[in-house]
């Protein structure tokens, strides 16, 4: 495993998960510092543990990653939620603005 790339620790990591059953799975930052080939892969495997109706909670900054495999998303900023939205319902734009503090959630 030491001698494998990001990505494919990734997969590894995501390949156990869907051995051991988990009905849900905490991913923070799953597609960071990771090659573009290596972000489809991930996202990939995502879409299939969440089409396996496994719960996936994506921690990422990467909002293009977020609205590709994510349902909704819930923004924190400072340690509080400021926002929860359905993917449908906002925009990487929106999202973005509301984690920055540039736009205030109503």
């Amino acid at each position: 495993v030491k001698q494998m790339s990001g990505g494919q620790r990734q997969a590894v990591a995501i390949a156990r998960t869907m051995l051991s059953q988990a009905k849900i799975v905490l991913m923070d930052e799953p597609t960071a510092a990771i090659s573009v080939r290596q972000v489809a892969e991930v996202l990939n495997l995502i879409r299939h543990l969440r089409d396996q109706g496994i719960a996936v909670v994506l921690i990422s900054h990467r909002m293009p990653d977020v609205f590709t495999v994510a349902d909704r998303v819930i923004v924190m900023r400072r340690g509080r939620k400021v926002a929860d939205k359905t993917i449908a319902s906002s925009s990487p734009e929106e999202v973005t603005g509301l984690i920055t503090g540039a736009i205030e959630q109503v």
